[in-house]
């Protein structure tokens, strides 16, 4: 502007984008503090694929550059579920960031993860699968114990706590390693409405 290289539509437009990042980045605040505030559950019937897709869409905009994530929805339309949305996705947030880190040092198509939308018999199966390295049976035994951590400046509570979260949904968080190929997969099941 001060060289005059700049026409007053580029200078609008640059303003648009500039504005437009600042209100994404305070929603992103926004977010991560109702996160982080400890709140009484608010449980809610919702459709779980926008749940997931706007977890995905949280991560992705956390990240400086973020691994792909490809989601794979096998749910009917009309499926169903009781929960507290923000809680949830605590738990896909975290167990997508546990990924990212497992993966960060590896080369690009493994860093990738996906989160697959099915259900079985009365339940609703989110699975989220990294392809990072194989973990020790004595290591996958204490993931979710309190405290127990791999991760240099990690506290060991983020899988506690999202199993936590899922007993108190009447469901369960489980993790066992890839049928094919490498990496975990973590299994959040909760009950269909």
């Amino acid at each position: 502007v001060d060289n005059q290289r700049l026409t007053p539509d580029a200078v609008r437009e640059a303003a648009r984008e500039m504005t437009g990042q600042a209100e994404r980045a305070a929603g992103i605040l926004s977010r991560i503090r109702s996160f982080a505030k400890k709140r009484v559950a608010q449980p809610q019937l919702l459709q779980p694929a926008p749940m997931v897709e706007e977890a995905i869409a949280l991560f992705r905009d956390m990240q400086v550059n973020p691994p792909d994530v490809v989601l794979l929805n096998e749910l009917p339309p009309d499926t169903r579920v009781v929960a507290d949305p923000l809680q949830i996705q605590q738990v896909l947030l975290n167990l997508l960031k546990n990924g990212s880190d497992a993966t960060r040092e590896l080369p690009p198509e493994r860093q990738r993860m996906g989160v697959r939308l099915a259900t079985s018999d009365s339940s609703l199966l989110i699975m989220v699968r990294d392809h990072g390295d194989p973990i020790d049976p004595e290591r996958m035994r204490h993931l979710f114990d309190p405290f127990y951590t791999t991760k240099p400046n990690g506290m060991g509570l983020g899988l506690s706590i999202c199993r936590s979260i899922a007993e108190a949904h009447g469901g369960r968080l489980d993790a066992a390693p890839a049928s094919h190929g490498t990496g975990l997969v973590f299994t959040l099941t909760l009950p269909l409405s």
